[in-house]
């Protein structure tokens, strides 16, 4: 019985939905992970001179970007096993644009609109399930320039597991094969 549940569990798809929000006119934005209908994950951010700022709601906390070269390379094996073995439900793009002027506002929203909708082609390729929205607003004489993000995807716990153990696996590998070769 204990067997069975560990396995379900292993098994049983991971609910997660994303939301990223920023507005570049007035450098703020949130991002928020939910997993199962649970709040993971919640901060502000801003970008600063030396990279991204993450706020929560007690305080300020300065996120540094720079990571090991051995995390560096843990993430570059890490994140292409992750990104084959997730799938993707609906992704929803929703954007204001606009520069105070009505001709330019509409050039640039539409290349705006060009961008998303060309990520959202390449994405298809690979995740044949998905679908995928975008509503573009176009702000025609006002100065704005901000756009949300809501994905809903599944994993389980068991393509996680793999992919970490995959990823350590080769990183490893590769570090055992340099250091033969730089002898």
């Amino acid at each position: 019985m204990v067997v069975v549940f560990f396995l379900i569990i292993l098994i049983a798809p991971i609910l997660i939905k994303e939301h990223v929000s920023f507005d570049a006119i007035h450098n703020v934005g949130a991002i928020s992970l939910y997993i199962f209908f649970v709040k993971a994950l919640s901060f502000k951010i801003r970008i600063g001179k030396g990279g991204i700022i993450l706020y929560t709601s007690k305080n300020e906390k300065d996120i540094p970007i720079e990571l090991s070269k051995g995390k560096i390379r843990f993430f570059e094996q890490l994140f292409p096993q992750l990104k084959q073995k997730i799938v993707i439900k609906q992704m929803n793009v929703f954007s204001n644009i606009g520069l105070s002027d009505a001709k330019n506002s509409a050039m640039v929203a539409g290349l705006f609109n060009i961008v998303i909708l060309s990520a959202f082609s390449v994405i298809k390729k690979t995740k044949k399930s998905a679908r995928f929205k975008h509503v573009n607003n176009v702000a025609y004489n006002q100065n704005k320039f901000a756009f949300a993000i809501y994905a809903q995807a599944f994993i389980t716990l068991f393509d996680i597991i793999y992919s970490v153990i995959m990823s350590l696996l080769i990183v490893r590998r590769s570090e055992k094969y340099e250091s033969f070769y730089n002898r």
